[in-house]
């Protein structure tokens, strides 16, 4: 099982390491081929999902390298971010842990449940009555 400090510093690690990321986009890109005719031409797509909507982007032969970059450096980022809450879920129940087996805590265990009427009688028995005044 993993120390606190060593899940602080494998959460900072994976922090450097998307300040680290280029460009990003999401998506993928899929050769698509469009037929008119007898010729047959082929080209690059991209889709994506962003903000709940879908797009579908045309990329020229040139750009293909760079966005295939930007889409890894993407994947990546969300495996970092993935790691980081895992790692951070698992530090909060070490210490959740750690502080229950802390011999100095107060146990709360003697809680007394009352009812609202029990409350409203203990609270006012001693107060005075109060009539509303009738006209």
């Amino acid at each position: 099982m993993k120390n606190e400090k060593t899940i602080t510093s494998q959460i900072e690690a994976a922090k450097k390491a998307i300040s680290e990321l280029g460009d990003m986009r999401p998506g993928h890109l899929s050769m698509q081929k469009r037929a008119s005719g007898r010729n047959v031409r082929e080209y690059t797509q991209l889709s994506y999902t962003f903000q709940k909507r879908s797009h579908t982007d045309y990329v020229q032969p040139d750009d293909i390298k760079r966005i295939k970059s930007e889409i890894e450096n993407y994947n990546k980022f969300k495996e970092l971010c993935e790691r980081i809450v895992a790692l951070s879920i698992e530090k909060s129940k070490l210490k959740t842990k750690k502080r229950s087996k802390s011999p100095a805590r107060k146990s709360n265990s003697t809680i007394s449940f009352t009812t609202m009427e029990e409350r409203i009688v203990e609270n006012y028995t001693d107060a005075p009555i109060a009539y509303p005044s009738t006209l």
